[in-house]
């Protein structure tokens, strides 16, 4: 809910990204709190079950908030933003949330080129 209600009325890559950062910034902020979910999560199969459903709900969302982009190309930027937000997610907490969030966010996010 969190990260959707960050993603209201925003639309574009650019805007997005935005919202992922902003994300980034509350992990940061509950960075104890967050790491001991994820931990939790990747010890029971059926809680990583669950997050694979979050994932494509936002990954959904994503899709939405890309009305510029045609359908498929939509699909597959908000799968690739799922994805380095997972890969972000899991170096660091595999630091133990010692690095900054916010930057590594952002830094991931320029993998994927220019948010025009």
């Amino acid at each position: 809910r969190r990260f959707e209600a960050l993603l209201a009325g925003r639309s574009g890559l650019a805007q997005v990204r935005a919202a992922l950062v902003d994300l980034g910034a509350t992990y940061q902020d509950r960075a104890d709190e967050i790491l001991a979910q994820h931990r939790v999560v990747q010890s029971r199969p059926e809680l990583l079950a669950r997050d694979f459903q979050l994932d494509q709900r936002w990954e959904q969302a994503i899709a939405k908030a890309l009305p510029d982009l045609p359908g498929r190309q939509a699909r597959f930027q908000a799968a690739a933003m799922i994805g380095l937000a997972r890969a972000v997610l899991r170096e660091w907490c595999a630091g133990g949330a010692k690095e900054d969030l916010v930057a590594l966010a952002r830094d991931a996010l320029n993998t994927l080129g220019d948010a025009r």
